[in-house]
């Protein structure tokens, strides 16, 4: 889906970089599975730095750091905006019962 090609060092895929209005269109599926991906690369990209020290390696990184803050900010906003709307509607049926 996001992927182009395998990183030379680290075997990794390499993303496309994350434009932010395509991000605020996709499912909430599609952006936890984003966020999930990111978050294993980083992980998986870090334990592989501590074995070898490559300067492409640094700089995939901070691109899979930066791309991370983008997806972790949409997916946090989708979670507290599905507890928002859950919260409202327990609201509205607690005052139509009043009625």
């Amino acid at each position: 889906m996001f992927m182009i090609s395998n990183h030379r060092f680290t075997g990794l895929n390499k993303m496309n970089k994350i434009n932010t209005d395509d991000l605020e269109t996709m499912s909430d599926h599609d952006v936890d599975y984003l966020y999930r991906q990111i978050k294993s690369k980083i992980y998986r990209l870090r334990e592989m730095m501590k074995k070898i020290n490559d300067a492409s390696m640094i700089s995939d990184m901070m691109f899979f750091q930066v791309e991370y803050c983008y997806v972790k900010r949409e997916h946090n906003t989708r979670i507290e905006r599905k507890k928002s709307h859950e919260i409202y509607m327990k609201n509205l049926h607690k005052n139509e019962k009043r009625f």
